[in-house]
């Protein structure tokens, strides 16, 4: 199919991407912030999202706690 005109920035990353969504239980957005991190040498993503927990290489941070893992909630 020949779409001229139509550009994909960062095509490696769209790539790992599919790559990642095709063999994962990811959603494909989940698999683009993944890949990115990846292209970026990123390792800690803040999010609620917990299924991201068990992507090997990610550590996943709740944004509602601390950098000592305590809730941030005020008094």
């Amino acid at each position: 199919m020949a779409l001229p005109g139509f550009r994909v920035p960062q095509k490696g990353v769209v790539l790992r991407a599919l790559d990642i969504y095709t063999r994962t239980k990811l959603d494909f957005g989940d698999a683009v912030i993944v890949a990115s991190m990846e292209a970026a040498g990123a390792s800690v993503l803040y999010t609620y999202d917990r299924h991201l927990d068990r992507v090997p290489g990610i550590r996943r941070t709740d944004p509602g706690q601390d950098a000592s893992g305590a809730n941030g909630a005020r008094p």
